[in-house]
């Protein structure tokens, strides 16, 4: 008349699944998705810093910083970026005037898009600042 015990719990257990692992995997795509960014992040303000090093000496042209930005951007397979040196061409900053590069990129072009439209769109940027040499 009734199923034998270990037959109900069966079940049960599969019930509690259906129900845990779609929790589980939106809390695992947002590990995925946060993590990516957190990384991008890192590497636009590592590329900004390292541009603005570049731009601050005398000697460098927006042709060397834009070269650098490039190759830094390509070895991190980000190619859609947006560059702003202000002043622009840095060479027209008197010597301990502040110097400006902002590395900007999309969010919709970094993200994996598990889910579309799942995080509102952003711009991530790195921003460094430091006087002319």
């Amino acid at each position: 008349m009734f199923a034998p015990a270990h037959n109900r719990q069966r079940g049960g257990a599969l019930l509690e699944f259906a129900l845990v692992i779609p929790v589980f995997a939106v809390f695992l795509i947002g590990i995925v998705e946060i993590g990516r960014a957190v990384m991008v992040q890192q590497t636009l303000t590592d590329v900004s810093h390292g541009a603005c090093r570049l731009a601050i000496l005398e000697d460098k042209t927006l042709g060397d910083v834009e070269t650098h930005v490039q190759t830094a951007m390509s070895a991190a397979s980000l190619p859609a970026y947006n560059l702003i040196v202000d002043p622009n061409p840095p060479s027209d900053a008197a010597s301990f005037n502040p110097i400006t590069v902002t590395v900007q990129v999309d969010y919709d072009e970094i993200a994996f898009g598990f889910v579309p439209g799942f995080f509102r769109p952003d711009t991530l940027q790195g921003v460094t600042v430091m006087p002319r040499e």
